[in-house]
């Protein structure tokens, strides 16, 4: 008799402790607090971000941008419609298109050039020189312009900008 009562105590006993811990379950308890916190602080980033974006001081700007949605990275002039060309359109096409491959794109209203997805070594370094390519052309597309619309307000891209050739 002595031991039934000792087994039907344990089995209060245990559903108890069940309880308690249902009472204090939290979901991110296996997360240490400081990674909790790590978690609310990051932020994810608007797509499409800007990396550089030129002005001129008539409102004009030629933005240089990448999409992790669509797994691109492209130059945007103005608002990107058609009535808002630069000025030298035929000239910063011919560059984008011929010499770099760009196409145009649609979804983002700009000349784009894919990256590839994957995170291995020769991926990356394969999307590094993609995006230093099209940071070229966008150099590029920038001194074209200042030729017929005049100096940016941005001083260091016309420093940046590599001669044309």
């Amino acid at each position: 008799m002595a031991k039934r009562k000792q087994d039907a105590s344990a089995d209060n006993a245990g559903e108890s402790v069940q309880e308690a811990l249902a009472d204090n379950f939290n979901p991110d308890a296996d997360v240490p607090p400081e990674m909790q916190e790590v978690e609310k602080a990051r932020v994810k980033r608007p797509d499409p971000f800007g990396f550089d974006a030129i002005r001129w001081p008539d409102g004009y700007t030629i933005r240089l941008m990448e999409s992790d949605a669509n797994r691109e990275i492209f130059i945007q002039f103005g608002s990107g419609s058609k009535d808002d060309q630069p000025k030298n359109f035929e000239a910063i096409k011919k560059i984008l298109k011929d010499d770099h491959k760009m196409y145009w794109d649609v979804k983002v209203m700009g000349w784009a050039k894919g990256l590839r997805f994957g995170i291995t070594p020769l991926v990356r370094e394969d999307n590094k020189r993609t995006r230093a390519q099209v940071e070229d052309a966008f150099c590029k597309a920038v001194a074209l312009e200042e030729e017929k619309r005049g100096p940016s307000l941005t001083e260091y891209a016309r420093e940046r900008s590599a001669p044309i050739r």
